[in-house]
């Protein structure tokens, strides 16, 4: 009689029946029970421990074939069906919360960039009508932008993320027509907490617009920026590329609203300044008066600028700033007597 082979046992067993027995031994083992947690305890788990992700993801479009017949009863697998490659797409998905709840996010931003790198790679344009599938790679980036808005990533985990974020997102061919509610791009708005992100966004920005073969697209990503910038607060980045794209609708847009914006933003600072000065607040007044300065500078209103900035550059706080504006909205041949 050959010699039992516990390797082939295992194999051989319904994992049903398995994680049962398991279960059951474990209660009447503590020790066992201990060692079990010790091993697969989700908030230590490391990648080689858990299940092959990428490689469900993929056996769900290729497990899950659309058949097609003729008059003459031939039938024909070809594509996927996508209500069931969903099903199978979300229960891989829900790990996610799995590890989440465990604090494991390592695991689950993996998770999450798997799905979104692998939807693009199987979709197939005859079966995303209904958007069943698409469903799921909104849910993958949902799940990440859940995890950015609430500062659940270490340090080094959102550098990391970032790094795949700025790799991936160039690739605007493979994610374009995907999404249905959200698009990859949503989650560059999370990575502004340094320098380096913010040029690296920046750049990559710049290099969509310049790269940009159709105004749709283009203008999606002048808006993304100007947003960014906006973001950043600097007013002056803001101005300087609206000037540029003016020409766009959506860009109008927002010129018009600012101009909207700043009558009554007007109205608001000359009453705020009014306050301080009756409370003799001069700090308050000179913040009141740097703000309105700037709505100057988004009006092109030379003659409040020239008479704001003067003032500015004697009580202000950073008079090189003052300086640089007087000098670039002076004419030159008046630059003298301004001196």
């Amino acid at each position: 009689m050959k010699k039992t082979d516990l390797k082939e046992i295992v194999s051989k067993t319904d994992s049903m029946i398995l994680k049962s027995w398991i279960l059951e031994y474990a209660e009447e083992h503590p020790s066992f029970a201990q060692t079990l947690i010790e091993k697969f305890n989700p908030v230590s788990l490391k990648k080689d421990k858990i299940k092959d992700y990428p490689f469900l993801m993929k056996a769900a479009f290729d497990n899950n074939p659309y058949s097609s017949g003729s008059r003459y009863n031939d039938w024909v697998d070809f594509g996927y069906d996508a209500e069931n490659v969903r099903a199978d797409l979300e229960a891989v998905l829900n790990d996610v919360d799995y590890f989440l709840k465990f604090g494991n996010t390592k695991i689950a931003v993996q998770i999450c960039k798997d799905m979104i790198e692998l939807i693009p790679e199987e979709l197939e344009e005859m079966f995303i009508y209904d958007g069943d599938v698409q469903v799921m790679y909104d849910e993958a980036i949902d799940k990440l932008e859940e995890m950015l808005q609430k500062d659940l990533l270490l340090p080094e985990e959102k550098k990391a993320l970032f790094e795949w974020y700025k790799i991936e997102s160039k690739n605007t061919d493979k994610h374009r027509y995907v999404g249905l509610n959200t698009e990859l791009d949503v989650l560059q708005q999370y990575f502004l907490s340094s320098d380096e992100m913010i040029t690296e966004n920046l750049k990559s920005l710049n290099q969509k617009i310049e790269g940009a073969s159709e105004s749709y697209y283009k203008e999606s990503y002048i808006i993304q920026k100007i947003k960014m910038l906006q973001n950043l607060q600097r007013t002056e980045e803001v101005n300087q590329t609206i000037d540029q794209y003016i020409d766009y609708k959506s860009v109008r847009k927002i010129r018009l609203k600012q101009l909207l914006d700043a009558e009554q933003a007007i109205k608001l600072i000359q009453d705020g300044i009014k306050i301080a000065e009756k409370l003799e607040h001069p700090g308050t007044i000179i913040n009141w008066k740097d703000d309105l300065l700037s709505i100057y500078l988004l009006l092109k209103d030379d003659a409040k600028i020239l008479k704001l900035a003067e003032e500015l550059l004697y009580t202000g706080r950073t008079s090189d700033k003052y300086y640089a504006i007087l000098l670039l909205h002076t004419h030159r041949d008046d630059w003298e007597d301004t001196l």
